[in-house]
C-alpha cells in the first residue's frame, strides 16, 4: 500500500508444524536456517534459541526492471550493516521477472540476475531476506508459475524466506484465498503444496484479506498446512508464518486486536507494512484526525507497545 514503509516480526503463539524433510542442494551462507516453533521463530538447529526478526522494506526493484536505478542494493547494504537489520523485505514483480518492460528487452534476465546478487549479498552477512511477490488480488496461475521458477532457483537458501502474495485483496472469500475457486485463483493451499512439491523448504510468508489487513480467517479453519499435494507432510518445510500490515486507517489497538489479535496468539506474525500516511482522509476508530501533526505522535508509540505486548 505504501512505497516506504518498515518491517518488524512480532513473534508470539502456538502452530504446530509438519517434520522437517532432507533436501539438497545446501547454500555457502552465514545464515543459519530458521524455523517455526509455535508462535516463535527459532534456529532449527537450536530450537531452545528464540528469533526476533527486525528490518525494513527495501523498495524499488516491484516497479523497475533495472533495479540498481533505484539503489536498490545500496540500500540493503546500508540497512544490514549500518541500521543493524537483521532482515530485508524486497518486492518482486511479475513484469521485471520476465521482462515485460518495454525498455529492457531481455527475457527478465538481468533482473533474475539482480534479485540473486541481492541474496547473496544478504546471504554474505548472516541475514535474511524476504522475496516479496509485490502483486494483489489473489494467487493467479502466473504467481504460481513464478514460485515454480522461484523455488527453484531460492528453494533450500536458509537466508530466504517466500513471501507468496504482498496484499490479497478483491472480491475473495477465506475459502476462495485459501483453496482457489478452480478457476484463474489457484489459492493458497495449492501454492504451498506446489512450492514444497518442488523440495523447497523455505518458511513461507502469507498475508490474509483486505489487503493483509485481517488475519481472523486462519484461526476460523483456514490456516495453511505445511505438506506436498495429498497432504503429504513427509516433505513439509520449516513452518509458515503470516502478513499483516497496519496503518492508521485500520484503527487503533481495539481494531487490530480483533483483526489480528487471536492469529499472533497462535502463529509467528509478520507485520510486513506499517507507517503513517499523513494524507489519510479516515483514522477509524479513533476521534484525532489524521491531518494533525500530533497525531504520529501518539500512534507509532501505541502501535509498538502494541507489537511487543506478549
Amino acid at each position: 500500500m505504501k512505497k516506504i514503509s518498515f518491517l518488524l516480526i512480532v513473534v508470539l503463539i502456538i502452530s504446530l508444524i509438519c517434520p522437517a524433510f532432507a533436501q539438497t542442494p545446501t547454500y555457502n551462507t552465514g545464515s543459519r536456517q530458521l524455523k517455526v516453533l509455535g508462535n516463535k521463530l527459532v534456529f532449527a538447529d537450536d530450537e531452545s534459541v528464540e528469533v526476533h526478526l527486525t528490518g525494513v522494506n527495501v523498495c524499488g526493484s516491484e516497479w523497475m526492471g533495472n533495479p540498481d536505478s533505484e539503489h536498490v542494493k545500496r540500500s540493503i547494504k546500508e540497512a544490514v550493516y549500518n541500521w543493524d537489520c537483521n532482515l530485508i523485505r524486497l518486492g518482486v514483480s511479475l513484469n521485471g521477472w520476465w521482462g515485460r518492460y518495454s525498455y529492457i528487452r531481455d527475457g527478465g534476465a538481468y533482473y533474475r540476475s539482480y534479485i540473486s546478487d541481492v541474496i547473496d549479498i544478504v546471504n554474505d552477512t548472516g541475514k535474511y531476506i524476504i522475496l516479496d511477490l509485490h502483486e494483489y488480488n489473489y494467487v493467479s496461475q502466473e504467481n504460481a508459475q513464478f514460485w515454480r521458477e522461484a523455488a527453484e532457483m531460492f528453494g533450500n537458501n536458509p537466508a530466504v524466506l517466500f513471501g507468496l502474495l504482498n496484499e490479497p485483496c478483491g472480491n475473495i472469500t477465506w475459502d476462495t484465498w485459501r483453496n482457489g475457486d478452480g478457476g484463474d485463483n489457484f489459492g493458497m493451499q495449492p501454492l504451498v503444496e506446489l512450492i514444497r512439491s518442488k523440495g523447497a523448504k523455505n518458511i513461507l510468508v502469507a498475508g490474509g484479506l483486505s489487503y493483509s489487513g485481517d488475519l481472523r480467517g486462519i484461526v476460523d479453519g483456514y490456516e495453511l498446512i505445511d505438506c506436498a499435494p495429498d497432504y503429504d507432510t513427509s516433505k513439509s518445510g520449516y513452518g509458515i508464518m503470516y502478513d499483516a500490515h497496519i496503518y492508521p486507517v485500520h484503527g487503533d489497538t481495539k481494531t487490530w486486536d480483533s483483526k489480528f489479535g487471536d492469529a499472533r496468539r497462535n502463529y509467528p506474525i509478520l507485520i510486513g507494512e506499517f507507517g503513517w500516511d499523513p494524507e489519510a482522509s479516515v483514522v477509524v476508530g479513533t476521534d484525532i484526525p489524521p491531518e494533525s501533526d500530533k497525531y504520529h505522535d501518539k500512534w507509532f508509540p501505541e502501535i509498538f507497545d502494541w507489537m511487543n505486548d506478549d
